[in-house]
């Protein structure tokens, strides 16, 4: 029998050779040095066969006769060890293979950008985010794994994010990656979503602040004089109130869209990516008219500096803080129109329809009833309200922009 003594002594010699012990283990020795055990066989066929057990001195003697037992019972059922063995292998390989080329985070996101965000969402949706994915997402998990990815790690990496940029990017981050990740489960990449019910960095306060008749009244004199800011941008400040609409919209506006007395926003520039029709009051009429005026010779009602784009929506918002008499917000002057619209007698389910919300329930689905004329006439009730309020009522006629 053999010892570990006995094995070691054995030198290599110009060519390899075997000794063996009772019961079949051998021990080859090679030119190198190297040596192993193995046992000789043969197979189902008669075959002759080697099967290595494995090497000297990482393997002891005692597990190389455990393992040469139980080689010889899977040789007794009629199974090849070698065989057996090789499937072992082929198994361990395939599973490094796979895991070695399994999606990583990062991969996932990519996808769901090209795939998805980039097919369905707006421009800035898009932009935005690139940027969440790009500076948040992948330096702090990008590079793990998408299927091994935990629910500790995924917490982990947005605590990361909150600390390095700011509690609201966290939570806009999480969203982002919640969203790719539910693709990705959709789309069969992934069998689980590890990202459900995040925690939440940032406190959600939920607004309520609507601009009083003094405030509104202020603000309309601040367009007037538009002290601080150019005449255009004020005047968008006015339409934004007098229409119900997102600075989004309105501020990457082009004059086809505005026909006779109607502003036709096209799905593009639409929150819910659904187009959305916004009839005009009067009193928008006249605003527009203004603003033709100044920039009617270009393709944007709210030209950059250098005429050849849009302005970007925070500019509205930078001209609104500068103007304003009191502490609101762009999103106030929506919910404002909102409300007087409200006091006007309107329906919240006219009201939604003239701030573009979708309406997800089955009769929603069902009702493609495009409510242009309850549209109108809450737009120009709105009109009305405001006009009252800063002392305009005789705004009543309603003259075709053209």
């Amino acid at each position: 029998m053999f010892t570990n003594r006995q094995i070691e002594t054995l030198k290599p010699r110009k060519t390899r050779y075997e000794k063996s012990e009772p019961g079949g283990l051998r021990i080859r020795v090679y030119p190198s040095g190297r040596k192993a055990y193995l046992w000789r066989y043969r197979d189902p066929g008669s075959t002759q066969r080697v099967f290595t057990l494995g090497e000297w001195p990482h393997m002891r003697l005692t597990e190389a006769r455990r393992r040469l037992a139980e080689a010889k019972a899977l040789r007794e059922t009629g199974t090849d060890p070698a065989e057996k063995a090789a499937e072992k292998r082929e198994t361990r390989r395939d599973a490094f293979r796979a895991k070695r080329t399994a999606p990583t985070v990062g991969d996932i996101l990519d996808e769901y950008m090209t795939r998805h965000v980039t097919k369905h969402c707006r421009p800035a949706t898009v932009k935005e985010f690139q940027r969440l994915i790009e500076v948040n997402l992948k330096p702090v998990c990008g590079r793990l794994k998408a299927r091994e990815l935990s629910r500790s790690s995924v917490v982990a990496a947005m605590d990361r994010v909150a600390d390095s940029a700011s509690a609201s990017v966290a939570d806009h981050a999480g969203g982002v990656l919640l969203a790719a990740f539910r693709f990705a489960v959709r789309r069969g990449r992934l069998e689980a979503n590890p990202c459900q019910e995040l925690p939440r960095y940032a406190k959600k306060v939920r607004r309520e602040r609507t601009l009083t008749p003094a405030e509104i009244r202020g603000l309309w004199e601040a367009t007037e004089t538009h002290a601080g800011v150019s005449e255009p941008v004020a005047l968008a400040i006015r339409l934004l109130m007098l229409t119900a609409q997102r600075r989004g919209s309105l501020a990457v506006a082009a004059w086809y869209e505005i026909d006779g007395d109607a502003w036709s926003i096209p799905s593009e520039h639409v929150k819910t990516g659904t187009a959305h029709v916004v009839p005009l009051s009067p009193l928008a009429l006249e605003t527009l008219a203004r603003l033709r005026e100044l920039t009617g010779k270009t393709r944007w009602l709210l030209p950059n500096p250098s005429l050849h784009g849009p302005i970007r929506p925070a500019a509205i918002t930078r001209a609104l803080t500068r103007i304003r008499t009191a502490d609101y917000t762009v999103h106030d002057l929506r919910r404002t129109a909102a409300t007087l619209m409200g006091e006007a007698g309107v329906s919240w389910f006219v009201i939604a329809r003239v701030l573009g919300h979708v309406d997800a329930s089955m009769t929603g689905i069902y009702d493609r009833h495009a409510y242009a004329a309850e549209k109108r006439r809450a737009l120009e009730a709105l009109g009305r309200k405001v006009a009252e309020i800063i002392g305009r009522p005789e705004t009543a006629t309603v003259v075709a922009l053209r």
